[in-house]
Formats: C-alpha cells, sequence, structure tokens
C-alpha cells in the first residue's frame, strides 16, 4: 500500500494527470470514470485501457484502492482508509479477471474492471483507485519505496436511495465595505451533506444600488467535484468591474444547481464599495481643505 501511496498522492482535482509510469510511457485511460450503477444490475464491467509506448516490455499488478477528498483545496486522500469502517468504499466490490498484465513494446490492451452488485453496496457514491504498478522496473538510482504506476479513478453511483445535499456556506466576500474586488476573483465554500458526489454549477451578479450589473462569472468552469461529507473551495473569475458611481452599496447574487438537476442553491450578500479613485480624490479633497482651513484660522487670530 505505501508503495504506491507516494505516487497516488499526487493526483488532485480529480482531472487527467499522469503519474511517473505514464511519463516513462505506461498510458491508461480514461484518468477517471463517474458511473452509474442500477440496483437491478448484478455487477458493472469498466473497461480500462493500458498502453506500452516503451521500447521493452512491462509487467503490471493490477489492483483496487478506497479513496476520499482530504481536504477544502480538493485533494485526495489514498491513505489510512479501513474498507469496513469506510461507508463510500468501492475497492472491496471490484475484482479483476487477471491481477497481472504484460505488455510487449508498444502494445495497448484493455482490462475489464468488475464490480459486484453485492447486497453491501448501499445507495449512493463509492470511489476506489484502479492501480496498475509495474513489477519488472529497474530499480537503480530510484528510491526501493516507490515504483512506477498508474491509475483510474472510479466515481460510482448505485441509484435507489442517494441523498442530494450541496449548499454555499461561504464566500470571501467581504463583509462590510471594500475599495476593489482583489484580482476579480471569488471564492466559494461549498458543503456536501449528502451520499453521493455532485458538481455545482451556477452564476454569480454582482449589480449596483440601482440594479445595474457591474459584474458576473460563472461558478465552476473547471467542474470541481465536492464529495460526500465534504467542504470545498471554487474559485469564480468575474469580469473586470463596470461602475461609474463612486460610492454604492452591491449586492452580490448567487443562483446554481448540482450536475445532475437534483438541488439548487441561492446566496446573497450586500458590502459597501468605494472607487478607490475617488477615495483618494476625496480624501486630497479633505486634508486640502483641512490645510486651508488651518491657515484661514491662523490668518484671522494674528489679525
Amino acid at each position: 500500500m505505501f508503495k504506491v501511496f507516494i505516487v497516488l498522492i499526487l493526483l488532485f482535482l480529480l482531472l487527467p494527470s499522469h503519474s511517473f509510469a505514464q511519463e516513462q510511457g505506461i498510458r491508461i485511460s480514461p484518468a477517471f470514470l463517474d458511473i452509474t450503477l442500477d440496483p437491478s444490475q448484478t455487477k458493472k464491467d469498466i473497461p480500462i485501457e493500458i498502453e506500452n509506448l516503451t521500447s521493452q516490455p512491462v509487467q503490471l499488478s493490477l489492483s483496487a484502492i478506497d479513496f476520499r477528498q482530504a481536504n477544502e483545496n480538493g485533494g485526495i486522500d489514498f491513505s489510512g482508509i479501513d474498507s469496513q469502517d469506510y461507508s463510500y468504499s468501492l475497492a472491496s466490490f471490484i475484482s479483476f479477471e487477471s491481477t497481472s498484465v504484460t505488455l510487449q513494446a508498444g502494445e495497448k490492451d484493455t482490462i475489464n474492471v468488475e464490480v459486484t452488485n453485492r447486497a453491501d453496496l448501499s445507495p449512493g457514491g463509492h470511489y476506489a483507485a484502479i492501480v496498475g504498478q509495474t513489477t519488472n522496473v529497474e530499480e537503480e538510482g530510484r528510491s526501493a519505496s516507490v515504483k512506477p504506476a498508474v491509475s483510474t479513478l472510479i466515481l460510482l453511483r448505485k441509484t435507489g436511495g442517494e441523498v442530494f445535499s450541496i449548499s454555499l456556506l461561504e464566500t470571501n466576500w467581504p463583509k462590510t465595505f471594500m475599495l476593489n474586488f482583489p484580482n476579480n476573483q471569488l471564492k466559494l465554500l461549498f458543503q456536501n451533506e449528502g451520499n453521493v458526489h455532485l458538481i455545482p454549477y451556477g452564476t454569480v451578479s454582482i449589480k449596483d444600488i440601482f440594479g445595474q450589473e457591474i459584474t458576473r462569472g460563472s461558478i465552476n468552469n473547471a467542474s470541481s467535484i465536492i464529495f460526500p461529507e465534504a467542504r470545498r473551495w471554487v474559485d469564480v473569475k468575474l469580469a473586470p468591474f463596470n461602475y461609474r458611481i463612486p460610492v454604492s452599496f452591491v449586492t452580490m447574487e448567487i443562483k446554481g444547481r448540482d450536475s445532475i438537476d437534483k438541488t439548487t442553491f441561492v446566496y446573497q450578500q450586500t458590502a459597501l464599495l468605494i472607487n478607490p479613485i475617488m477615495l483618494t480624490v476625496l480624501s486630497m479633497s479633505l486634508i486640502g481643505g483641512f490645510i486651508l482651513y488651518r491657515k484661514k484660522k491662523k490668518k484671522n487670530d494674528k489679525e
């Protein structure tokens, strides 16, 4: 387990990525799979393609490892998971036609991974990585505890009892006032209280006191996934602010839904927006006025 952990921990955000072995010429595809399992199905067959792009034969040992979301930034954790205690485990339901595959130089092969729909596979989300670890790689100049490995992440949703629940908990939008939104970048903290992974989508609209839209943005263009019982920050890139009012109360409105249209979320917050140029002009005017007042007062005192 520890031998592949260091390699697998590099997989983040559930986007296609390359492990050490892939850099050396072993390719596995797809990088991750989002699969639906109906309760009436006794099993689910999942084809995974492995290709040897090197000039030497390669032998891979196949296994399945559970994973979960590790933190609010979307990191993935493969370590210290006990399948018996982990309610979202999938590894124990996975079997292989063969746990070993040998590929000649330039050869491509498709392995079949089977998920058995046992009675103890509960409705909702279940997660595992299919790992192909090389067993015949030269170890010279390489730590013996780390061997090249490739992996495919499997996200399975068993229907018939899912709990869909996603909410927007927090934003980095100023609570009271701001001079300008930093880098036009908004961060949203979502929480998934259900039992299945979801992807939030939606829009952000910011309007001035007269209801005129001064900027907007789309939520989660990267399609970041929030796992069950987890939180995750999602970035929103806002268009450049288009406001001409020097001082105004502005309202942020957020509306969205999850990736399979099971839940919606709404969020609203108001803050005072001050144009920094106008603030500078106002400050200079006040300072100038104060200086003139002091001069005039001294002149009157002398007289």
